[in-house]
């Protein structure tokens, strides 16, 4: 129940939408994303680089002018946004109409039983556990609840010390591939 997610639910929900990254975006030809909703992905992903010679925020919004300023749906980590800037250079392409702004909230306790019953069967043993650690305010993060559940799983319940924890979640952590990395 990540960004990822969400922006994917929400495309599903609506007709002559595409759901891509901000670097398949970048990449593509504008031609693919005519006359659609766009749910742009990963904006956090990128923000370190350049798109020819611009910043991302700025290439993203070249494309968007070239398409006729179509509705977009953009994600991006709270600590990546840029308030100030990023609102101002998307802002101008409005068209003078609102950007609205939504923040993901934690999951809730229903939201972290219903993922958790997906991957255990001791739920209340599992967020006893995390209670009794310290660790419930960190099950709110869909990643980190995902990553602890295998560490549960894995362990057959929780480790005994954090340290533990934390090197049986960073032995987790490197094992998994990704092509992109």
């Amino acid at each position: 129940m990540g960004k990822t997610t969400e922006l994917e639910q929400a495309a599903a929900q609506e007709t002559d939408s595409i759901v891509c990254t901000v670097s398949q975006f970048l990449a593509d030809s504008i031609g693919r994303y005519l006359g659609k909703t766009i749910y742009l992905d990963a904006l956090d992903e990128h923000r370190a680089e350049r798109h020819e010679g611009v910043t991302i925020i700025d290439g993203i919004r070249g494309q968007l002018l070239q398409l006729d300023c179509p509705k977009v749906r953009l994600s991006c980590r709270g600590e990546e946004w840029h308030h100030g800037s990023d609102v101002k250079s998307l802002s101008d392409i409005t068209g003078g109409e609102p950007l609205f702004i939504l923040t993901m909230q934690p999951l809730s306790e229903d939201d972290i039983r219903a993922i958790a019953s997906e991957e255990i069967n001791d739920i209340d043993a599992f967020l006893t556990g995390a209670k009794e650690r310290q660790l419930e305010e960190l099950l709110g993060n869909p990643e980190t609840l995902m990553l602890y559940l295998k560490v549960y799983k894995k362990g057959g319940g929780w480790p005994e010390t954090r340290a533990e924890l934390m090197e049986q979640s960073t032995e987790i952590l490197i094992s998994e591939k990704n092509p992109a990395h």
